[in-house]
C-alpha cells in the first residue's frame, strides 16, 4: 500500500511537473516574395498579454527555431514588418508539441495591406453595377480583376455579392459571383481596389496596374457567420457558447479582466462601443473576470467598464484570414465617476481656463524689426470708495512673415500617444494626418524624431535629417495604430532622449506631446521627471485632444516645459495647430523677457494673475516671459491691486513698466518704458464692478481660477476650512460683479467652485 502510494504521488508530481515545463516548439521559415531563404535576420517574438519577449534567428535556410514554455497568443516581427495581423500564433499546451510555418516577407505588400483606413462617410462614391462573365477580356484602358470567393472548405460561395472600391475614382463596383464563385469586373487600369465581402470594408484588395490587356487574379476565403445576438436601441447582447469561433467576417475577441485598485473584475460589465458604427456591445465578465465577444472585422472597439472609459481597444481595421484577439486589462474605477459628489480638485489634477483664451481685442502691434511691443492700461475708474484696481498687462510679438524666418534648423521631436483610448473620435487618424501634413512643410535640415507609447515607449524614427525624400518618414507615420495602454512617461522619457542627441542651446529643441493624457504612471512623477529635461533646455508642447482628456496634466507638462499647450475637442482641428506650432519654432524671436512694475503708495499688490511672480518688494513686482515667437498670440496678464485711502491725486502718479529682453535677431538687449494710468471718477460706488464688459470677463475668469488654485492647495493640505472659504468669498464677489450674468464661461466656473464648496461641506461634516 506504502508503495502504491509513493507510486501515486511520483506519478503525480511527475505529470505536474511536465505540464509546468510543456514545451512549444516553431520552426519558422522565412522566405522572400521571389521564394528564396531570408538567411541571417532576426525574429522578435512578443507575447500579446504578458509582453515577454523573446528573439531568434534565421540559418541559411532562413529558418529560426524558438521554444516557448509560457504564454498563450504570440506576435513576431521580421525587419521593418511589425505588428502584422497575420504573423500570429497560439501556443499549444500539449507535452513536447512542435510546429513548423512558412512565411512570405514582403514588405511593399505589407505597406498595402497596412495602410490608413479611409473614412468612408466623408466619400460620395458612386455605385456602378457590372454583370460580366468569364469570356470577358481586358482592354487597352481597363483591366480584368477576377474575384474567387470560397468558403474554408474550398467550396464555392456562388450568387454572392463583392464590390471593388477605388478611392482615386470615388467609385464602386458591385457583381456577384458565378456558379464557380467568382466575380469578373472590367475597370479603369493605373488604380488600386479594396475589395469589400458581405457589408466588410477592405477585406482584402487587387491593384490594376497602368499596363494594357491586364488581367488580375484574388482569391478570398469567406466563411459566414452565425452568432446567437440582440439589438436593442444602438446595444447589442451576444449568448456565445464554447464553440463558437472566429470567421472571415467576425474576430473572436477575448478580454481577462483582473482587479486594480478597489476594482472587482467578477461579474464587471464589459461595453465595447465601435468607432465607425458607434454600435455598442455589452458583456459581462464571468467570475473569472474572462468575457468574450464576436466583432466584425473593419472597425475598432473602444473598451469601457462602467466606472472607467477609453482603457483600451481591440483594433480589427486591418483584421484579414480567421484570426483572434485576446487582451488583459486591470479595472480601476475611476473616482471622479463612481463617487462625483466626493470629486475634490488638488493642485495635481486641477485644470483651470486660461482667462487668456476669452481676451478677444487685439494689442497694438509691433512695427517690422521691432521684435516685441508691451502695452497696459487700467480696467475701468476709481473713486474714493474703491477698494480695488485692476492693471492689464499685454505683450505682442511681431506678426510671423516671409521676411521673419528663423536661419537655425529646428531639433523636433514627436511623442505620439498610440493606447487603444485615441481610437475615440478618431483621434489616431486624425493625428496622421496632421502629422504628414507637418512633416511635408519642415526644411531638409530641419531635424526630427518620432516616438509612440501605448505600454511602453518606442522609437519609431530615430533622430536625424529630413533631407530631401520624406518618404519613409510618411511611411512610418501611417503605419501608427492605436492598440494598448497608456503610459506617458515612457513616451516622454524616450523622446526626451532622441531630441537631447542634437541639442544646441541657440536653436528650438521641442518636444510635441500628443495625447488624451490618462495613463497608468503617476502624473506628479510624470510632471517631476519631465522638469529634469526642461531644466537642460529641452523644451514641451502638449497637445490634447478628444471630449475627456487630462487637461490640468498636459497644461501643468507644458507650462513648466516653456512650450504651447492646445485643447481641443475636435481632432480635426490637429492640423491648423500643428501649422501654428511649426510657424512659432521656425522664428524665434526674443528670450530672457523680465518686466518690472513700479507702483506708487496708494497701491498695494495683491495678486499677479496670468503669470507666476518672480520678485516681489516694496513698489516694484517683477515676472518672466518664456521665449518669444514670431506671430506669437498676445500674451495678457492681469495685476490686481489693493487701494490705499485713493484719492484724485492718483492720477498724477502712474506706474511705470520696464520691459527688458534679449533680441535673438540682433543680439542685443533692448529695453522699453510705458507708464499706465488710474483714472478718477467723482462718482461714488464700487466702479470695479461696472468696468467694461470684456475686462470684466477676463477678471472674474482670473479670480475664479486663483480661488480654486488657493481651494485645491489647501484641500491637499486638509485645511478643508481654508479650502471653502477661497471658493465662499470669491462666490460672493463673482455674484456682485455679474449679478445678472448669462455669460456661458463664467456661469460654469461658478457652477464648479459651487459644487466644490458643496462637496467640501460634506466631507467637513464627516469629520
Amino acid at each position: 500500500m506504502k508503495t502504491y502510494f509513493l507510486s501515486c504521488l511520483f506519478f503525480f508530481w511527475y505529470i505536474t511537473n511536465s505540464l509546468a515545463q510543456s514545451t512549444y516548439t516553431l520552426a519558422l521559415k522565412v522566405l522572400d516574395n521571389q521564394g528564396k531563404p531570408v538567411a541571417n535576420t532576426e525574429v522578435l517574438f512578443t507575447e500579446t498579454q504578458t509582453k515577454e519577449q523573446l528573439t531568434a534567428r534565421t540559418d541559411q535556410t532562413g529558418t529560426a527555431r524558438q521554444s516557448f514554455k509560457s504564454g498563450k497568443f504570440w506576435q513576431f516581427d521580421i525587419l521593418q514588418v511589425k505588428g502584422y495581423y497575420d504573423w500570429q500564433f497560439e501556443r499549444k499546451e500539449d507535452l513536447n508539441y512542435t510546429a513548423s510555418r512558412t512565411v512570405t516577407y514582403d514588405y511593399a505588400h505589407y505597406l498595402r495591406v497596412s495602410r490608413p483606413a479611409v473614412d468612408r462617410t466623408l466619400l460620395n462614391l458612386q455605385i456602378e453595377k457590372q454583370s460580366f462573365t468569364a469570356a470577358t477580356k481586358a482592354t487597352d484602358k481597363e483591366g480584368l480583376a477576377k474575384v474567387e470567393v470560397v468558403q474554408a472548405n474550398k467550396q464555392p460561395l456562388a450568387n454572392f455579392p463583392v464590390q471593388l472600391t477605388c478611392y482615386a475614382l470615388q467609385k464602386s463596383f458591385v457583381a456577384q459571383t458565378d456558379s464557380k464563385g467568382t466575380a469578373y469586373f472590367r475597370v479603369p487600369a493605373g488604380n488600386d481596389y479594396q475589395i469589400d465581402i458581405d457589408g466588410i470594408d477592405n477585406f482584402d484588395y487587387i491593384d490594376i496596374p497602368n499596363k494594357p490587356y491586364w488581367t488580375a487574379w484574388a482569391r478570398v476565403i469567406y466563411e459566414p457567420t452565425k452568432v446567437n445576438e440582440k439589438t436593442k436601441n444602438d446595444s447589442i447582447f451576444q449568448t456565445l457558447t464554447a464553440e463558437d469561433r472566429s470567421s472571415s467576417a467576425r474576430v473572436l475577441a477575448t478580454l481577462q479582466v483582473r482587479g486594480g485598485e478597489n476594482g472587482n473584475p467578477a461579474n464587471t460589465e464589459v461595453y465595447l462601443q465601435a468607432v465607425k458604427t458607434k454600435k455598442v456591445y455589452v458583456g459581462q465578465a464571468d467570475s473569472e473576470g474572462k468575457v468574450r465577444f464576436l466583432l466584425p472585422k473593419g472597425d475598432a472597439y473602444l473598451i469601457n467598464f462602467r466606472y472607467q472609459l477609453n482603457v483600451d481597444a481591440f483594433n480589427l481595421t486591418r483584421h484579414r484570414g480567421i484570426g483572434y484577439s485576446n487582451k488583459t486589462l486591470s479595472y480601476s474605477p475611476q473616482e471622479k465617476l463612481q463617487f462625483p459628489e466626493r470629486f475634490i480638485p488638488t493642485p495635481d489634477n486641477l485644470y483651470l481656463v486660461d482667462f487668456q483664451n476669452f481676451f478677444e481685442k487685439q494689442f497694438p502691434k509691433p512695427q517690422a524689426g521691432e521684435t516685441l511691443l508691451p502695452y497696459a492700461k487700467f480696467c475701468g475708474q476709481v473713486n474714493s470708495q474703491s477698494t480695488q484696481a485692476v492693471l492689464q498687462l499685454g505683450f505682442a510679438a511681431e506678426a510671423h512673415n516671409d521676411k521673419v524666418k528663423g536661419t537655425e534648423a529646428i531639433n523636433i521631436g514627436f511623442v505620439v500617444d498610440k493606447s487603444g483610448s485615441m481610437w475615440g473620435e478618431d483621434r489616431i487618424n486624425n493625428l496622421k494626418r496632421a502629422l504628414q501634413l507637418f512633416v511635408e512643410k519642415l526644411r531638409a535640415a530641419d531635424i526630427i524624431s518620432l516616438c509612440a507609447f501605448d505600454d511602453k515607449g518606442t522609437v519609431l524614427i530615430s533622430a536625424q535629417q529630413v533631407g530631401q525624400d520624406k518618404t519613409k518618414l510618411l511611411e512610418q507615420i501611417g503605419l501608427l495604430e492605436a492598440d494598448g495602454g497608456t503610459n506617458i512617461w515612457s513616451g516622454l522619457e524616450v523622446g526626451y532622449n532622441e531630441l537631447q542627441k542634437n541639442y544646441k542651446a541657440k536653436r528650438t529643441n521641442r518636444l510635441i506631446l500628443l495625447s488624451d493624457g490618462y495613463g497608468g504612471d503617476n502624473p506628479v512623477e510624470t510632471i517631476a521627471k519631465s522638469k529634469t529635461h526642461n531644466d537642460k533646455g529641452l523644451e514641451l508642447s502638449a497637445v490634447g485632444v478628444g471630449t475627456d482628456y487630462n487637461a490640468a496634466l498636459m497644461t501643468k507638462l507644458a507650462s513648466q516645459g516653456g512650450g504651447m499647450v492646445e485643447l481641443t475637442q475636435n481632432s480635426a482641428e490637429i492640423q491648423q495647430i500643428f501649422a501654428d506650432e511649426l510657424a512659432s519654432m521656425l522664428t524665434p524671436i526674443a528670450e530672457d523677457v523680465k518686466v518690472e512694475v513700479l507702483y506708487n503708495k496708494q497701491l498695494l499688490f495683491a495678486q499677479l494673475l496670468g503669470y507666476p511672480l518672480d520678485e516681489k518688494r516694496e513698489g516694484k513686482i517683477q515676472l518672466k516671459l518664456r521665449k518669444i515667437y514670431a506671430g506669437m498670440a498676445d500674451q495678457l496678464a492681469l495685476v490686481k491691486f489693493t487701494l490705499v485711502n485713493p484719492a484724485q491725486s492718483i492720477e498724477n502718479e502712474p506706474v511705470t513698466i520696464i520691459t527688458k529682453y534679449f533680441d535673438l535677431r540682433t543680439q542685443q538687449t533692448v529695453k522699453k518704458e510705458i507708464k499706465a494710468t488710474l483714472s478718477w471718477s467723482p462718482i461714488t460706488g464700487q466702479l470695479e464692478y461696472v468696468i467694461a464688459k470684456e475686462d470684466k470677463k477676463l477678471y472674474g475668469i482670473a479670480i475664479m481660477n486663483w480661488a480654486l488654485k488657493n481651494m485645491a492647495e489647501a484641500f491637499a493640505d486638509k485645511d478643508y476650512a481654508k479650502a471653502k472659504k477661497s471658493l465662499d468669498e470669491t462666490t460672493i464677489e463673482i455674484k456682485k460683479m455679474f449679478s445678472q450674468a448669462t455669460d456661458q464661461d463664467v456661469q460654469k466656473l461658478l457652477a464648479e467652485m459651487e459644487r466644490c464648496s458643496e462637496a467640501l461641506g460634506r466631507v467637513m461634516a464627516k469629520r
